[in-house]
């Protein structure tokens, strides 16, 4: 029985919340080591768009959904490196943005920018999970001078394409009997769970479709989702599924991949003979992961993540 891959990629694109946040402008990570939980707001352009920042060491923007990444990401980590958590306009309710469809790839890239900007900041690392990873890496390419690297994990490759085809083959031969069907197994109980994320459109389907996106087939990846709000009205998907390096530029900054070999719907294969397109490029497989390598082996990208930070200071 041949599996739809074509909307899983999309299923993870539509990531909202809303941050009740104060103003606060809190200089440099220097300036506050003691730091564990600082929340902000940034107006720009007709959004008002929340942070909150956790953590001391190097700044690091992350510019996928506030209240999952915060989750995901070992607390271990905020003693190292310091997390602005963005909510990006697709991550606020409409009334909170003049314009709700006309934001364009540079719009939230200038977004990232006036957040280092108003923070103070002369360099940030900017951290994307899955697709958002290309809007990390966009924002390297407009703002070479004010990126001190890039943080990837599970994210496709910047050439422009949507591979389903290659993806939807890849777990065909590749997945196991008992993952197809408990796949399968998953998407005909959608029904019987309907209201249980009553705020996100796409969290129960991401849920149920858990044999793709995990190391371990039966995870349960609720604990991620909760409280999770979406806003139909603002798709930025669109815009990084067709982001690509322009024909004969490399990225010069430092750039962190991590991905692992039990990702169906990024599977590490994408990345074969994409050097071409960056200077300093540190891929990590792992090998009992899946979409999300940053939980299923924590330890072991931890480790990755900070010996990579560490090899590019300057």
């Amino acid at each position: 029985m041949s599996v739809p891959f074509a909307t899983l990629l999309a299923s993870i694109m539509a990531i909202s919340v809303s941050v009740a946040a104060s103003e606060h402008s809190p200089g440099s990570a220097e300036e506050n080591p003691q730091s564990e939980h600082v929340e902000g707001m940034l107006t720009i352009d007709g959004a008002t768009l929340p942070y909150f920042i956790e953590g001391s060491g190097i700044p690091c923007v992350v510019v996928t959904n506030p209240i999952m990444m915060s989750r995901a990401l070992s607390k271990d980590l905020r003693e190292d490196i310091q997390f602005i958590f963005l909510s990006s306009r697709e991550n606020v309710p409409s009334e909170q943005l003049s314009e709700v469809a006309s934001a364009t790839l540079d719009t939230y890239l200038d977004d990232i920018e006036a957040l280092r900007q108003k923070l103070g900041y002369e360099r940030i690392c900017v951290f994307g999970h899955s697709q958002y990873g290309l809007l990390a890496l966009a924002y390297a390419e407009k703002y070479p001078q004010h990126t001190y690297g890039v943080i990837m994990i599970g994210t496709p490759p910047p050439d422009g394409e949507v591979k389903k085809k290659m993806i939807a083959e890849f777990w065909e031969k590749h997945a196991s009997d008992e993952r197809k069907k408990l796949y399968e197994n998953n998407q005909k109980s959608m029904s019987k769970h309907t209201g249980r994320f009553p705020h996100c459109s796409w969290c129960l389907e991401s849920v149920l479709k858990g044999p793709a996106y995990w190391y371990d087939s039966s995870y349960d990846a609720s604990w991620l989702l909760e409280d999770v709000h979406s806003n139909p009205e603002v798709n930025l998907y669109d815009l990084l599924v067709s982001y690509r390096i322009p024909d004969g530029q490399q990225i010069m900054t430092p750039v962190f991949v991590a991905l692992g070999r039990y990702d169906f719907v990024v599977p590490p294969f994408l990345w074969d003979s994409k050097s071409g397109s960056f200077t300093n490029l540190s891929i990590h497989i792992f090998d009992k992961s899946g979409h999300w390598s940053m939980v299923e082996e924590q330890e072991l990208f931890n480790n990755a993540l900070l010996i990579w930070l560490k090899s590019i200071e300057r």
